[in-house]
């Protein structure tokens, strides 16, 4: 009895281990990679130091309010799966020591619809400028070109 009690353990043991190790389908998702050329001077042409300058990324869905998604001192950003919806995004530059903001970038716009359906870029406008409260030091020039991608990728 007990041998036989042995066997199945090894049995269910063995079939935990395939159902571990056998691969899953791929789940095909939307995701967007969004890219802006580095800020290097002020709005009146002086350099700013590179350790001196960060990124905010704004983005919405739908018609809901702009929201922070990504503060970073990089370039780039890729974001997670993006679920069925329109979406926009705007970025500003910001010195990190004065907290002075650019004016923000252009605003682009791309929707993720079910079934891999592709529509062009959304029409948007542009949000209005941000008026610095500090002004010990000039604020940063504008991001532009802002660039958003769209990618179809396998998890």
């Amino acid at each position: 009895m007990k041998e036989r009690q042995g066997w199945t353990f090894v049995i269910l043991l063995l079939a935990l281990v395939m159902l571990l190790l056998t691969p899953k389908a791929n789940a095909e998702s939307t995701i967007f990679v969004i890219t802006w050329d580095p800020v290097t001077t002020t709005v009146d042409g002086q350099a700013i130091p590179p350790n001196d300058i960060e990124y905010v990324l704004y983005g919405r869905r739908g018609d809901d309010q702009f929201q922070v998604f990504l503060i970073t001192t990089d370039t780039e950003w890729m974001g997670p799966s993006m679920p069925v919806g329109c979406y926009e995004f705007y970025a500003i530059a910001r010195r990190i020591v004065t907290k002075l903001e650019s004016v923000p970038s252009v605003t682009i716009g791309e929707c993720v619809y079910p079934e891999g359906v592709d529509d062009p870029p959304l029409e948007t406008e542009d949000p209005p400028p941000v008026v610095p409260e500090v002004d010990t030091h000039q604020p940063p020039g504008q991001v532009n070109p802002i660039k958003l991608e769209k990618r179809r990728v396998n998890w």
